[in-house]
């Protein structure tokens, strides 16, 4: 996924947050090394100076609760980093330069879920494979 937006002209910059250095090395990239619980608070003012301006982000990181150890720290993972993202992200596109952004644009949050699950849990016929509790979690993302 990274690949395919690094070779999109339309992106014109990334900002990859990893627990780890990336082996990939281009010139709209830009890796922002985090610890875990980094991912809870993003109180760091240079990162927050990064995703000003921001028009997108997507999500992947998670566990599949299902298939998890049972350890409190899936959930953590899956579901309290990916709210105090989408939270952080809303922030700092709020508080960027009104003047960068068009009017209506709006931030996009997307969240990568398993591939194969089942949007609709409701929906008749075989067993849908489930999908994780994140998919639930209602995110205050309204936009001005």
């Amino acid at each position: 996924m990274l690949l395919e937006c690094l070779a999109n002209p339309s992106i014109t910059s990334i900002v990859a947050l990893s627990r780890r250095e990336l082996d990939i090395t281009n010139s709209k990239l830009d890796v922002y090394i985090m610890k875990d619980e980094d991912f809870l608070h993003y109180s760091d003012s240079s990162l927050t100076e990064k995703l000003k301006g921001a028009k997108a982000y997507i999500w992947s990181l998670g566990i599949t609760l299902s298939k998890g150890t049972g350890n409190p720290r899936d959930r953590v993972i899956s579901i309290d980093y990916t709210a105090a993202a989408a939270a952080a992200f809303q922030n700092a596109f709020l508080s960027g330069s009104s003047a960068s952004r068009a009017p209506g644009d709006k931030f996009r949050f997307v969240y990568i879920s398993g591939s194969g699950v089942e949007r609709d849990q409701e929906r008749p016929g075989k067993a849908p494979r489930k999908r994780n509790e994140t998919s639930d979690v209602p995110f205050s993302m309204t936009l001005h």
